[in-house]
């Protein structure tokens, strides 16, 4: 007995703008997945960060001891994926192939993170992640960036897409971070302090508030469970503690 066909939805049925297939040759791979995070996410090589390559030689910097020099983002076949998606954001098809690629993927979880390695590269790669998020409007889209002067040039002349939380990182690991008080270009910021013992770590977890917040994913197996804290534009200041 022969089987019957698989039904094949069609790009329009479920808010896709091409066939999966092509979309994935386009971008260079399927999207990214993290232990920590709930949904997918997209990545570039950490090399080709313009401000994170400077900060690699800071002491105490974010970037001194950037996570995706290490692990996973080492081996080979992840090398060349970033190499292919650093080449991919040029292409003429990629929004409509990245705006396939969430629509599809990001159902279930409808949360998207932009470069879990990797940063913004120019105000026309910022302006082509904000044309996704207008083709995707129901997933929430978290910018996390230390690009302050592309975020600054595109807001002279375009609007942010409702859907995008741009949040701008501090530089430095410091004790001052935990208030916010360092580069408030925008109120949606985030920064890293030094690390402190667990137990501290959730008393401070306790006063969270939409000005502060303090990332519970330390004290939840790495994780952000049920948090989504990092995707509102109404938290304005996100706080995570030095691994």
């Amino acid at each position: 007995m022969s089987r019957r066909p698989r039904r094949q939805l069609s790009p329009e049925a479920w808010g896709g703008l091409m066939p999966l297939d092509r979309a994935k040759k386009i971008i260079g791979s399927l999207l990214s997945t993290t232990t920590k995070m709930p949904g997918y996410s997209y990545n570039l090589s950490a090399r080709k960060c313009i401000i994170g390559s400077k900060l690699r030689n800071v002491e105490n910097s974010v970037c001194a001891k950037c996570y995706a020099f290490r692990g996973c983002y080492q081996y080979p076949v992840v090398q060349k994926s970033m190499a292919r998606h650093l080449k991919a954001i040029r292409h003429p098809d990629w929004v409509p192939a990245m705006a396939t690629m969430i629509n599809w993927w990001c159902r279930a979880v409808p949360y998207f993170r932009w470069h879990d390695s990797g940063d913004l590269q120019s105000v026309q790669h910022f302006k082509r992640i904000n044309d996704i998020a207008r083709l995707t409007p129901i997933v929430c889209h978290w910018i996390p960036t230390r690009e302050v002067e592309i975020i600054r040039t595109y807001r002279r002349y375009y609007v942010v897409a409702p859907n995008v939380c741009v949040r701008i990182s501090e530089p430095m690991i410091r004790e001052s971070t935990l208030q916010g008080t360092h580069f408030r270009v925008q109120p949606i910021t985030s920064g890293v302090v030094p690390r402190r013992p667990k137990e501290i770590w959730k008393k401070l977890v306790q006063t969270n508030t939409n000005e502060i917040f303090h990332c519970p994913a330390s004290l939840q197996d790495d994780e952000c469970k049920t948090c989504r804290a990092c995707w509102q534009r109404g938290v304005k200041h996100v706080v995570y503690p030095q691994k």
